[in-house]
């Protein structure tokens, strides 16, 4: 009985009606610039815009309702006014205003970034907002507006870390 309550419960989540086409994987792939509003080094003076980044991610997920996707998403970041890179690996959860990732949507986004030859290690967090722009049933157009919070490690021994709040905005496609 267990067994068939499991098998059934997921379709329930996922049912929709007869003209509705579910779309449960989604895949978002996008360019993101953004401007620091703040930046600073640990324990030194905080510096008010200064500081420019460019980051490159690819989400892949699943609509876990209609209007909900999870997703995680890979990228390489780079700042470069100070000629840092990092590859963050995050978690996204996003919440449509329309069924199967149509229309405007909530974001948030957290995660690490690995330390791998000259990548910083560190984490990043992100919220905003941002809308899909329908070009045909397969590909939509997106475009967000985002804050976004980074700390990356500079020296493990003794914690000096740099760390930005930046204001951004994306663009990219959605499959």
């Amino acid at each position: 009985m267990k067994q068939l309550i499991f098998l059934i419960f997921p379709l329930f989540l996922f049912s929709q009606s007869e003209n509705e086409k579910p779309k449960l994987y989604t895949n978002t792939n996008l360019f993101e610039f953004y401007a620091n509003k703040e930046s600073n080094y640990s324990n030194l003076v905080v510096e008010k815009y200064r500081g420019v980044g460019l980051e490159i991610n690819s989400f892949h997920g699943i609509f876990i309702l209609k209007r909900f996707a999870l997703s995680l998403g890979v990228g390489v970041s780079f700042t470069i006014s100070d000629e840092y890179m990092s590859l963050p690996i995050v978690g996204d959860l996003k919440w449509y205003s329309d069924d199967y990732g149509n229309g405007s949507y909530l974001f948030i986004n957290t995660g690490r970034n690995l330390k791998l030859g000259n990548f910083k290690a560190g984490q990043s967090s992100k919220m905003g907002i941002g809308t899909t722009i329908d070009s045909n049933e397969d590909i939509q157009y997106i475009l967000e507006i985002y804050l976004k919070s980074k700390e990356l490690t500079l020296n493990d021994k003794t914690n000096f870390n740099y760390q930005t709040t930046s204001i951004g905005v994306a663009f990219g496609i959605k499959f």
